[in-house]
Formats: structure tokens, sequence, C-alpha cells
């Protein structure tokens, strides 16, 4: 969905940690959920990986907190 989803952000939490993320409806028919992700570059949208067409010779990207 995004040329630069394997780009490193930062995710943008208030004081206590929490990110104030928005479920949106989703792009694509194939996709359960998708979110709004706020981050110190602006916005990306994030889906839920059982939505990820990996197994059709798709790249994904994972990520975790630093």
């Amino acid at each position: 969905m995004d040329k630069d989803y394997n780009q490193p952000v930062t995710v943008k939490a208030d004081k206590v940690g929490l990110v104030k993320v928005t479920k949106t409806k989703p792009t694509l028919a194939s996709t359960r959920m998708e979110f709004i992700v706020p981050t110190t570059q602006g916005t990306i949208r994030i889906i839920d990986y059982a939505s990820v067409d990996n197994w059709d010779d798709s790249h994904i990207c994972t990520w975790l907190p630093k």
C-alpha cells in the first residue's frame, strides 16, 4: 500500500506513552482492520498482519518499538 513501507518512523506518543491510533475504513476490500498511526513525520496507515498478502510473493514490514 505504501511505497515507503520499510522506512523507519518514530511513533508519536503522549506523556504517559499512549499512542492515539484511529481506526479507519480499510483501503482494500481484503483488509480486515486498518489504523492511522501518528508519527513524528506525519501519519502512517497500518493493517492487521492476517490481512497482509505475504503468501502471494509480497513484501511486508513488521515493527517493534525501539
